[in-house]
Formats: C-alpha cells, sequence, structure tokens
C-alpha cells in the first residue's frame, strides 16, 4: 500500500462478486482491472492529499446532511456504473459515511452485499446516542437501518442491510450507545485476526477498512491503540480475498462471466437460453427484434455471459412513459447465484436515469411461480386486461 493511502483515513472495497476481490493496495483482481474512484473529503472538507488532478468542488448549503447528498449522489452512480461494467470498484476517501454512498450504488446495480467493516470504533451512534454528533461516528447504525440522520440514506435510496449479514472487526474504541446496539443486535464481532474464509459468507461481499483499525499506523485523524498491526490487517484482507478466488473457482466459468449489454451477435445464444428456460418467442424474429431494440434502447437489454455463452437474460424497453421488463431468464444450471436479482436492478437503475418512473411486467399463467420473486423485489399485482393485436408485416 502506498504511503498516501496510508496517511488517508477510510478505504472501501466494493465487489460485484463473492468476497472482496483485491489484496490490498492492488490495482488488478483475477478477473480483470479494477475501477479505482477517488472521494477526496473528509464529510464535505477537501482532502487535497486524494484529489486528482483536479481541485474537488465544495457543496454549500446550511445542512450538512443536504451538502454531502451533492457529494453522494454522483459517487453512487459512478460505483454503479462501474460495477454493473464488470470492474468491482475501489473507493478511496477521507471518512466513513462515504459507505452510504459506496453501497446504494452497488445496490442499483442489482447487489445486495454482506459486510465486514474493518474499523478500530464501531460507527455505530445515532443522534441520540452520539456524544459528539459527529456524523462519522453514525454510518453502520444507518447502513444498519437504526439511523437516517438529515434523511440522507433515502435521499440515496440506501435501503438497510440486515444485521445477521454484518461483521465488525478490530472494534475496540465504542461509547455506551453502541455498546448497547451491539448487545441487542445481531451484528457479529470479531477480531481482524480471526477473519477467515468462512467470514464472507456466500453471496456478495461489501469490505470497508478504516485505517485507524491498524495500531500502528502514524498520521491518522482518530487513532486506537492496542489494535493489530497493519501487517495483520493485510493478512487479514488477503485471508478475504483467497475466500473469493475460491468461491470464484466454484461459481463462475472460465472464460468468468460478465454482466454487460447485449450485442446483435448474441441472437443466437438468446434464442437458446430462452428456449432453454421454457420461454415462448419466435426464434426467427429475434435478430431483428434485437437489432431495433439495440438501435432504440441501448443498454437496456442486458445478458450475463462469457465469452462462450450467455446464460442470463434481461430485456428492457421504455417508450417515454413506461418501461418495461421483458424475457427474464436465466439457464437451469446456473440459477440460485442472484444473476436474475441483479439484472433487474441494474436495468431498474438505468430506466430510472433514462427518467422512468414505472416498471411494468407480464407474467405467463403458467410461469404463475415466479410471482413471490417478483414481489420482494417490490412489484405490486395490478388487475388488468391485457389486449394485443398482430400486424400484417410487423416484426
Amino acid at each position: 500500500m502506498t504511503r498516501r493511502l496510508r496517511r488517508s483515513a477510510s478505504r472501501h472495497l466494493g465487489s460485484e462478486g463473492a468476497g472482496a476481490v483485491l489484496g490490498c493496495g492492488g490495482r488488478r483482481w483475477q478477473n480483470g482491472p479494477v475501477a479505482l474512484i477517488r472521494h477526496p473529503f473528509h464529510l464535505d472538507d477537501p482532502i487535497a492529499a486524494l484529489a486528482g488532478p483536479a481541485a474537488p468542488v465544495v457543496p454549500t448549503g446550511d445542512a450538512l446532511a443536504g451538502r454531502l447528498y451533492h457529494l453522494f449522489e454522483p459517487l453512487a452512480s459512478r460505483v454503479a456504473g462501474a460495477t454493473g461494467g464488470g470492474a468491482p470498484p475501489v473507493v478511496l476517501s477521507a471518512d466513513c459515511t462515504t459507505a452510504l454512498a459506496v453501497l446504494a450504488g452497488l445496490q442499483r446495480a442489482g447487489v445486495d452485499p454482506g459486510i465486514v467493516w474493518l474499523d478500530a470504533h464501531g460507527d455505530l451512534n445515532t443522534p441520540e446516542t452520539s456524544p459528539s454528533g459527529y456524523a462519522g461516528g453514525m454510518p453502520l447504525a444507518t447502513i444498519t437501518g437504526h439511523a437516517d440522520p438529515g434523511g440522507l440514506a433515502g435521499r440515496l435510496g440506501l435501503r438497510p442491510v440486515p444485521e445477521e449479514r454484518v461483521v465488525l472487526a478490530g472494534a475496540r474504541d465504542l461509547d455506551p450507545g453502541e455498546e448497547a446496539l451491539l448487545a441487542a443486535g445481531r451484528i457479529e464481532r470479531r477480531g481482524v485476526a480471526d477473519l477467515t474464509a468462512a467470514t464472507a459468507g456466500p453471496g456478495p461481499l461489501y469490505v470497508h477498512v478504516d485505517l485507524d483499525v491498524a495500531g500502528d499506523l502514524p498520521g491518522l485523524r482518530y487513532p486506537s491503540a492496542g489494535g493489530p498491526s497493519f501487517a495483520g490487517v493485510v493478512a487479514a484482507l488477503d485471508r478475504l480475498l483467497a475466500a473469493a478466488r475460491l468461491r470464484r473457482a466454484g461459481w463462475v466459468d472460465d472464460p468468468p462471466l460478465l454482466v454487460r449489454r447485449a450485442r446483435l451477435s448474441d441472437a443466437g445464444a438468446l434464442s437458446e437460453l430462452w428456449r432453454e428456460c421454457g420461454l415462448k418467442f419466435d426464434a426467427a424474429v429475434v435478430p431483428a427484434e434485437l437489432a431495433s431494440c439495440l438501435d432504440r434502447d441501448d443498454g437496456l437489454v442486458l445478458v450475463v455471459a462469457s465469452e462462450e455463452r450467455v446464460v442470463a437474460s434481461a430485456w428492457g424497453t421504455y417508450d417515454g412513459r413506461r418501461g418495461w421488463l421483458q424475457r427474464l431468464a436465466t439457464a437451469p444450471d446456473q440459477r440460485g447465484r442472484g444473476f436474475a436479482r441483479r439484472l433487474v436492478r441494474l436495468l431498474e437503475h438505468r430506466l430510472a436515469r433514462a427518467g422512468c418512473r414505472k416498471v411494468n411486467l407480464l407474467i405467463e399463467p403458467s410461469n404463475a411461480d415466479v410471482t413471490g420473486f417478483y414481489q420482494a423485489l417490490g412489484y405490486a399485482r395490478d388487475d388488468l386486461l391485457f389486449m394485443e393485436r398482430h400486424l400484417p408485416g410487423g416484426v
């Protein structure tokens, strides 16, 4: 890790797949490059050491939550875009509240991760329990749904992460309110040395590292004695990375599967996938339909694919008033890995960015078993009569 990263107050690693995909300070993971995103602020104060060539623009306004929203909304969008493009985002910042934007971005891209939170402090205060009122001491309480100072999480669209999916590692400097929340809740506490391959659990993982978790680093804003060595923190991250590699070997084909936009050359593979999944469609018109949609709604037809095979699809359209979700399919041997959920969330994010306020979908009576899946994603049934007419000469 570079000296600049040693001096920065926190580091965040967000990943699309199970387990963080980076070694400490690394710029590549096993499937390609990462997206390094700098957020050069401590709350809303600019930090020159983290800035790139352009000077950071400081937001204005009376309320801290409002100023942070103007910083965090574009950050969340960048994280979502990087995740959707298949490059795990690595966000460098100077305080832990940035995690709100990172997690909101991951969720927008269809990734609902568990969390391993390495920090000397609990970050579990609320406005009612905080002795100081410091916003940087509240992000994990906000992420787990115990607080939302200024309504910031709500404005970002951040959904609470269940406590049982959170591991707090290395925390040793806790306020009474934080101790009480931990005692009454389901967040798991561990020492940094106790982080192993099993810590990550199944599914996507977000790893948050506040460098004050190490007890031997100089120049930190809020140091805390008695913690593990920096080398011990690096070793723990390496163990999490090893777990990610093991699960990747079990989950992902070789070459790896990536979420990407559909291409016209995918027409045959899409037909094969839909046929395998039992969808009703006319294979003869798929190339023409796909070409038309790619021309009109580029970026709304999504696939999960390797170089050899398409294993999942989501076909979105937008007419300027309503968005439509169609032909959501996952190959039978790839189900249970979260591909469909991720494609839906990513499509929703892109539709919302285009100005869409409502998404519709139709379910064939023979496929009614999928209703619960959509309900779990927030979709509600509407009793309507559906009518159609086939036009002569139409595609």
